[in-house]
């Protein structure tokens, strides 16, 4: 259930079982959604082409996804670095909320990454190092106030997907683990481990199992994404939990931001049968931050300790993103 966007395409046919094959096409727009003549103002030269040369263009697309793969750099820099930056939000503000709570109880602080891809991306690239550095530091400040010992002795890092990493991917993950970019405390470690799960399904754990969950790129593809965001929410902590996602999504129109964006609305709409035909049923136009809001109960059982919608251009078509980190109130 690893991110399926038609950027990654060759890489999602690793990692996902979910797509079918068979003959692409587009579809014709919704009635109800603007005309294509109003949407041609101030055409980027890529989309002239799309325009012109119809699913010729989305071809050539594909191979650019796979000279970008080949060359190791399929997420640019803007969409990494708010994966850093979330993950890091939702980790250490679990750990505050532990370390609040279960007081001097030494154990694990128990993370999960939904998702979690062929390669395991987002711990071999190290983009966990600087939360695990807070987490560090966050346990040596208190470990130096009377009274206050850290309880989180260690980080115990879960990775799902519909198909587990391969023992080399684990190995690479659990190597970038072991080297935080900060300080090393002795009594500090971080753990790995990768299986086979479909949260759509279910996974076999306890409820409220997890201090924290972190999804990137995995919600637009799931079989069924209301079922997902349940399973997720039953997985979290009640109390003081975290959900950190950053995810593709639907153009609003209706946000002010996102007015001018009619064009690019018109495209996901038009080609989301195509992308999840050849993207291991990707979908293009999912309300997800929406969906998360309204599972998690935001304002009533949980509050959004960050929260952003973005635009990252060299991801098209699913430039549309947003990033954000749920918490539990009870």
């Amino acid at each position: 259930m690893a991110a399926i966007t038609i950027f990654n395409a060759v890489a999602a046919r690793t990692s996902c079982n979910q797509g079918s094959a068979g003959p692409c096409c587009f579809a014709s727009p919704e009635p109800d959604k603007p005309r294509l003549g109003s949407l041609l103002g101030g055409l980027s030269r890529r989309d002239t082409i799309f325009l012109s040369t119809g699913g010729l263009a989305y071809a050539k697309l594909l191979g650019d996804a796979l000279f970008r793969l080949s060359r190791g750099d399929a997420y640019p820099p803007e969409h990494e670095d708010r994966v850093r930056s979330t993950f890091r939000t939702a980790i250490v503000e679990a750990a505050r909320s532990a370390a609040d709570r279960d007081g001097q109880t030494k154990r694990p602080l128990r993370v999960l990454e939904v998702g979690v891809g062929p390669r395991c991306r987002v711990a071999s690239q190290g983009l966990y190092g600087a939360a695990m550095d807070d987490v560090l530091l966050l346990g040596s400040t208190r470990e130096g106030e009377q009274g206050a010992a850290f309880p989180i002795s260690w980080v115990e890092l879960v990775g799902i997907d519909l198909t587990a990493p391969s023992a080399d991917a684990v190995d690479g993950a659990r190597e970038a683990l072991s080297r935080p970019d900060g300080c090393v405390l002795p009594w500090f470690r971080v753990t790995f481990d990768a299986c086979e799960g479909d949260l759509t399904a279910g996974l076999p754990y306890a409820s409220g199992s997890f201090d924290c969950v972190l999804s990137a790129l995995t919600l637009c593809s799931v079989a069924d994404q209301e079922k997902a965001l349940e399973e997720i929410h039953r997985l979290v902590n009640p109390r003081g939990g975290t959900f950190g996602y950053v995810e593709h999504v639907a153009v609003r129109l209706d946000e002010e931001a996102e007015t001018g964006r009619k064009w690019l609305d018109w495209q996901q709409r038009t080609l989301d049968p195509l992308q999840q035909l050849v993207a291991d049923n990707c979908h293009l136009h999912r309300d997800t931050d929406l969906g998360i809001r309204n599972e998690f109960r935001v304002g009533e059982g949980a509050k959004l300790l960050a929260n952003e919608r973005f635009f990252v251009d060299d991801m098209w078509p699913v430039s549309c993103q947003c990033a954000g980190v749920v918490q539990m109130l009870g």
